[in-house]
């Protein structure tokens, strides 16, 4: 891969995106290394497939989770599914000290905008939602932030310094 190339990723991973097709994959797990300082200073990011993948092969990538000294867990923001509910409960909520290394993350908050709703009204929704996921989940509400990848991907995609700092603040402050 060369990082200087980012459409050079793109074909790279063109081969992993053949097996979806086959009637027997090609490949079963993937380790793609992209030079980065953090990479190079030990960190480790685990990107699990989806729930169905899961659901088959679970070893594949939960093998790995009880050593992760972090973990996101990644919902999206329209609610809890009972396989988001089935996942935590059986391979993250399990895991000994995890009130203390486990965030969630509420993706798609934009979603939340949609249908003409008023600010105040979209801060009332997402409030909710962490609310639910914190009793769901049984992790601190203060461990749950709710974001849109989507806006904070076009921020930088523009240069739009301002748009991904109010997505950190927001982050960490949604009344900011």
């Amino acid at each position: 891969l060369d990082p200087s190339q980012p459409q050079s990723l793109a074909k790279a991973c063109e081969v992993l995106l053949d097996a979806v097709d086959a009637k027997a994959p090609r490949w079963r797990y993937a380790v793609i290394n992209i030079p980065h300082p953090l990479l190079a200073s030990g960190l480790v990011v685990l990107d699990t497939a989806g729930y169905t993948t899961l659901a088959s092969e679970p070893e594949l990538s939960f093998h790995r989770v009880p050593d992760a000294a972090a973990i996101v867990f990644m919902l999206s923001a329209d609610g809890i599914t009972g396989h988001d509910q089935a996942l935590w409960n059986e391979h993250v909520g399990t895991i000994a000290g995890i009130d203390a290394t486990c965030f969630v993350a509420l993706n798609k908050i934009d979603g939340l905008r949609e249908g003409g709703k008023s600010e105040a009204e979209v801060l009332v929704e997402i409030d909710r939602q962490v609310r639910r996921a914190s009793e769901t989940l049984g992790v601190a509400p203060t461990r749950i932030f709710a974001l849109s990848a989507r806006q904070g991907l076009n921020a930088r995609l523009v240069g739009d310094r301002d748009g991904v700092l109010r997505m950190l603040r927001f982050v960490t402050d949604p009344r900011a």
